[in-house]
């Protein structure tokens, strides 16, 4: 079977072989992403905890700082708040981190939906152009048994 370009497919079932390796690379990326996605999701939602507690921690000694706070308590606040501003920092990398994985993984997974997509349109070529081979063969055998069975028509009638 020739397809585009003057290229031979010996065997179709190597093009279906490919096919299938390159649909379940595609389909792992996918799961992949998924999985990533999520991880993704969970980074950003442990984001919004931290900040969530360090605006209500913050928030609550504002209104004790009101009133005679001891000094060395005051400290120990702003100790603990500038760990949590470091942990939200930590986690804003994190929760970047997992975005361009995630990113990276849905670049890989777009390109594997593309060599399958052009693998799949190259199989339907083939078949198409396969199909009209024999078509045209069926033609030419017609062609040629009513040329041949006009000849023996004639061959019969007398004179």
């Amino acid at each position: 079977m020739h397809c585009g370009g003057g290229q031979k497919m010996r065997d179709p079932r190597t093009l279906n072989l490919a096919i299938e390796f390159t649909q379940k690379k595609r389909d792992l990326l996918a799961r992949q992403w998924q999985e990533l996605r999520q991880e993704a999701d969970f980074a950003k939602e442990q984001l919004n905890l931290l900040a969530n507690y360090a605006t209500e921690t913050q928030s609550r000694w504002e209104m004790r700082s009101r009133y005679a706070t001891p000094q060395m308590v005051m400290q120990q606040n702003y100790k603990f708040l500038e760990k949590l501003e470091a942990a939200i920092a930590m986690q804003q990398d994190v929760a970047a981190d997992k975005d361009l994985k995630c990113a990276n993984k849905r670049q890989l997974w777009t390109q594997a939906e593309q060599r399958v997509q052009v693998l799949q349109r190259y199989q339907k070529l083939c078949l198409e152009k396969h199909q009209a081979k024999v078509l045209k063969l069926e033609q030419k055998q017609t062609d040629e048994f009513a040329l041949q069975w006009s000849r023996i028509k004639k061959s019969k009638v007398p004179s």
